[in-house]
């Protein structure tokens, strides 16, 4: 979610293309250790049972499909370089972005009405009397871990009192 933002604005340009390092807190040398510990160790166990210990579940089925190795491979059975093929997509897996998804699919927005346009004390438009902001629907957006919700909150709780001070003065 971090990327977002940077992906869609660099989608613009042209494609792009992502790498993930699935296993950032190993070295290179380190997980083709782990690699070859875990096949001597479960050498019985099949590749997709031996990924368990590796990947989340939902990555399973993908990273079997990328990797070309058969899943019902005994460890034993896997050689140096589907090791090495490993060892690669799990420090560097690359994927291509086509698009974004649906504006209904997001967890988070960018852009909205610029807030030079709202009174920062009141959430009120400065252009329109009597209309007030909040949340993402202003051009705000934040790093994730719950600065949105947070931005939303505050943001709705002062545009509300605000707004019902509005109305009250009005009547």
């Amino acid at each position: 979610m971090q990327m977002s933002l940077a992906i869609a604005e660099a989608l613009e340009q042209g494609p792009v293309s992502v790498a993930i390092d699935l296993k950032p807190a190993l070295s290179f040398k380190e997980l083709g250790e782990r690699l070859q510990r875990d096949f001597d160790d479960f050498s019985k166990r099949t590749f997709r049972n031996i990924l368990r210990e590796l990947l989340p579940q939902k990555l399973i089925e993908p990273f079997l499909q990328v990797s070309g190795i058969q899943p019902n491979k005994c460890g034993n059975q896997i050689n140096a370089a589907e090791r090495e093929r490993l060892l690669m997509l799990l420090k560097s897996l690359r994927f291509n972005i086509k698009s974004t998804l649906p504006l209904s699919s997001a967890m988070v927005t960018a852009g909205g009405v610029s807030l030079k346009e709202i009174d920062p004390r009141t959430m009120a438009s400065k252009l329109v009397r009597g209309l007030y902001f909040c949340g993402e629907v202003m051009d705000i957006d934040a790093e994730t871990g719950g600065y949105n919700l947070q931005a939303a909150f505050s943001t709705g709780y002062v545009a509300g009192e605000s707004a019902a001070a509005f109305v009250n003065e009005v009547v």
